[in-house]
């Protein structure tokens, strides 16, 4: 053995702080209970993604639930915190939704699923395949807001439309926005990254349809 090597000493691993494996916790918690639900994700996967052992996992979440709440609720009840404030900030009491007001609006809620989709996945099966051991879609604060919101923009801005059928209106065309956007592979094989294309189709359906049933 050289002198050179016998005198090289193992590089000692940076210590992360707390702040750092928290992120990379719940980094890899989404990514685990995207790929494989509340019930098939386990905490030792979770754990390995992110580097860490289960003993410093448990220092910082006291289970897999208050896990989930951390990774998926609390974050996408900050996005749409902040998507509510931006978008319904720039309603106008007293106009009438337009066409072009609407194409607008739904590609910015297209935007915002697609971004926030590693959330509301894991979401959406928590409530619809894990029977309910976590609080599903309901238990989203921000989701709420963006319907009471939304309600109230629609029913201000458009005549003799009653506060619960703009709640409904509200729901049906976020329901029908989400769908597009998780499942636009499946339900449009030959147009699948054609988003304004989608949008404009989803307002003229919006605008005009229900202009038609009133």
């Amino acid at each position: 053995m050289s002198e050179e090597s016998s005198n090289t000493k193992p590089r000692r691993r940076t210590r992360r702080s707390s702040a750092q494996l928290r992120d990379l916790i719940l980094t890899s918690a989404r990514a685990e209970f995207r790929d494989a639900g509340y019930s098939g994700a386990t905490t030792a996967a979770i754990a390995r993604g992110a580097g860490v052992t289960e003993t410093q996992l448990f220092r910082m979440f006291e289970s897999k639930a208050a896990l989930f709440r951390a990774a998926v609720f609390e974050p996408l009840d900050d996005a749409f915190a902040i998507f509510n404030d931006t978008r319904f900030q720039m309603a106008h009491p007293g106009k009438h939704n337009s066409l072009p007001d609407t194409q607008a609006y739904i590609a910015d809620l297209m935007t915002f699923i697609e971004t926030n989709r590693e959330m509301l996945v894991p979401l959406l099966a928590a409530q619809l395949v894990d029977g309910g051991q976590v609080e599903g879609v309901a238990g989203v604060a921000g989701l709420r807001t963006y319907f009471d919101l939304g309600s109230e923009h629609l029913a201000r801005n458009t005549q003799d439309l009653s506060k619960q059928r703009s709640d409904t209106i509200v729901r049906v065309s976020f329901a029908a926005v989400l769908a597009v956007v998780l499942f636009r592979d499946w339900l449009f094989p030959a147009h699948s990254g054609d988003e304004a294309e989608m949008s404009a189709a989803l307002a003229d359906f919006f605008v005009n349809g229900l202009g038609g049933s009133r």
